[in-house]
């Protein structure tokens, strides 16, 4: 044994030192690479290099999680400063107020997509190539039970091979009853760069486990709160949730077969192959009755308006996609300035809808098999300036999906003006899909139907303009889709043949005020041009910041102290209901709710690669003698203190 550990901890050792080689490609990055020399610096004496990974080998570059102090707490509710539609926990299912962060959450199977704030999967790997090991913890604690933790640590094995791992938890009782969430997600990845090989591996588990309380009984229970404790507030469903299991995985790797002297015309032409399997299973279940009373107008209600049979519901759901794709691939000018590839993508989905307990035990088990073809097209100018991603994938054969296709053109340009640096991206996105089989046959003790909807058609035009010295963004987003399925009041699903147009412009600004004081505010404006989506007119927000260095002189130590207060305001809408047995919002025409203040007040230090800090969220509960709500029947969470700390290693 004692042997071992000496083997163990001398591997360990030979490792460490073979990751302090500097990657070539860190060379060529310019204000991608970060370089400090100072051990107590926010990245001492070391240089990260992270990015993306975008399909064909294109990377999307990104700062390095680095222990920054302004974006140490995490809350997925309130994602990119906008206060989102939620379920009144952490780990609950969460609808984006923001309409286009909506489009890119239904890339996501249907009955899963509300909880991708808690999913990992293999678009949200981040990269790395770091000459010191890189390694993150990061804790938060509060009241019933809230806890937050991640971890990450990545490290280079040499100059050309990158690994890392992350493990996230989100997990909290909940302040009403039948709220509790336990979410865990771990992640692998691995990365090469050779000279004639290259290889992108991301490996995601998933495992969510979500009580249900379908909301309160009585929204009087909350806007009239001093006669009641919220904790004993009566629900509408008890013993009911969802168990959500997933697992992702991705590989993109290529093999130059030719490869020209870069000092002529540099040609480079080689095989390429990605492979993606996804597996998800969804068990949603809930007791023998799931009738509720409302003590304010002394009726019995039944939270489902139907039940095929007597017993207990366990349905589960599950689907399998395994997706590969094979071709050849060109680069032409040093540093792939243009690259194409051309692919034959052969996809496999399953989809399987059971429930153990019902009284024929129903099992539905499908197999779709289809072919398609896959052209991609980046490019780049010589000093990087002008950006280019483009693919086209078209299924031309016969079979449930004939004639889908999806396609992709993203340009950035960078460029002067006046003094600062600006940064122009555009994109414009195309498809025509088929609805997800389950959305034509589904089987449940809640619901069944069998449709033959259309293919659902859709194109997205966006642009963002940021000015990078001045900390300013100006964004425009117009969605036009057609055939769009979409839940009513009774839970039925509808289709809108027509085309739906959703209009979002934002403003982003940071500004400084002296030396300590600054301001972020951001505002974004939707319109939709029918009323089945339900959009806040206006949602705002804003983060008033002090901060300052400390010295103590009697120990000679350092740190920096911030503090501040946020604030999220959304105009009032109809905001959605949520159904449970299905996993998702649907409409409600009830009330509208918005119009009140979200407001925060927040304290943290960074000692050395140290943060400490504390959070007092919702102040302003009971303000207006309401407890406020995140979605129709969901009230949010009331007054509470959150303590953390965030702590980086670079040894």
């Amino acid at each position: 044994m004692h042997k071992l550990t000496i083997t163990t901890l001398f591997l360990f050792a030979l490792l460490m030192l073979n990751a302090q080689e500097v990657s070539d490609s860190l060379k060529s990055m310019g204000g991608i690479v970060r370089e400090h020399t100072n051990r107590d610096s926010i990245i001492p004496d070391t240089t990260i290099f992270a990015w993306r990974h975008l399909k064909g080998g294109t990377e999307q570059f990104v700062d390095a999680d680095t222990n920054q102090i302004n974006i140490v707490y995490h809350d997925p509710i309130k994602d990119q400063m906008i206060y989102n539609v939620g379920l009144g926990n952490i780990g609950q299912a969460i609808l984006q107020t923001e309409f286009s962060k909506r489009i890119y959450a239904s890339k996501l199977h249907w009955s899963i997509k509300h909880y991708d704030a808690y999913l990992r999967t293999y678009d949200k790997t981040v990269f790395f190539n770091t000459k010191t090991p890189y390694t993150r913890l990061y804790y938060i604690s509060g009241a019933e039970k809230w806890q937050t933790f991640h971890f990450i640590h990545t490290q280079n094995i040499n100059k050309n091979i990158n690994f890392g791992a992350r493990y996230d938890i989100y997990s909290s009782m909940g302040y009403f009853v039948a709220q509790e969430a336990r979410n865990r997600n771990g992640s692998f990845w691995f990365n090469v760069k050779n000279y004639r090989y290259r290889n992108v591996l991301s490996i995601n588990f998933n495992r969510l486990k979500i009580s249900n309380n379908g909301g309160v009984v009585n929204n009087a229970y909350i806007t009239d709160s001093t006669h009641f404790d919220l904790d004993k507030t009566d629900v509408r469903l008890k013993n009911s949730g969802n168990d959500i299991r997933m697992f992702d995985g991705f590989m993109e790797h290529e093999i130059a077969i030719v490869r020209t002297d870069e000092k002529l015309a540099y040609l480079e032409t080689g095989l390429a192959h990605e492979i993606h399997f996804a597996l998800t299973q969804r068990k949603y279940y809930d007791p023998l009755s799931t009738k509720y009373n409302d003590i304010f107008t002394n009726q019995i209600y039944d939270f489902y308006t139907s039940r095929y049979n007597s017993l207990k519901t366990e349905d589960t759901l599950s689907t399998r996609q395994l997706k590969n794709a094979a071709g050849i691939y060109m680069s032409m000018g040093k540093r792939n300035k243009i690259k194409v590839a051309a692919m034959l993508q052969k996809n496999q989905e399953r989809y399987r809808n059971s429930y153990r307990d019902t009284l024929f035990n129903y099992k539905n088990d499908t197999l779709i098999e289809t072919n398609s073809f896959l052209v991609r097209l980046n490019g780049k100018s010589k000093n990087e300036a002008i950006k280019l991603t483009s693919h086209f994938e078209y299924n031309p054969f016969q079979g449930y999906k004939k004639d889908e296709y999806n396609g992709s053109i993203n340009i950035s340009f960078r460029h002067r003006i006046f003094k600062d640096t600006a940064l122009l991206s555009a994109r414009y996105q195309i498809h025509n899909t088929m609805p997800d089989y389950f959305m034509m046959n589904y089987y449940s003790n809640h619901y069944k139907w069998k449709n033959r909807w259309p293919m659902q058609k859709g194109a997205n035009v966006g642009a963002n303009w940021t000015l990078l010295k001045s900390r300013f963004t100006a964004s425009v987003e117009l969605n036009s889709f057609k055939n769009h399925l979409w839940l009513d009041q009774n839970r039925i699903w509808n289709l809108t043949p027509y085309y739906i147009d959703v209009v979002g412009i934002g403003i982003e600004k940071t500004q400084s005020f002296g030396k300590h004081f600054s301001l972020r505010a951001k505002v974004i404006y939707q319109n939709s041009s029918d009323t089945i989506i339900d959009l806040p007119k206006f949602a705002t927000s804003a983060t008033l910041m002090f901060e300052t260095p400390l010295h103590f002189k009697s120990t000679g130590g350092k740190a920096h102290l911030q503090m501040g207060i946020d604030c999220w305001l959304n105009s009032s809408y109809y905001v959605p209901n949520f159904d449970p047995a299905l996993n998702q919002f649907f409409m409600q025409r009830s009330m509208k709710i918005g119009n009140y203040p979200f407001v925060d007040v927040f304290i943290s230090a960074r000692i050395k690669r140290m943060v400490l800090f504390t959070r007092l969220e919702h102040i302003t509960a009971g303000s207006r003698g309401t407890t406020y709500f995140e979605a129709y029947n969901y009230p949010a969470r009331p007054f509470t203190m959150k303590f953390g700390v965030s702590w980086t290693f670079y040894d």
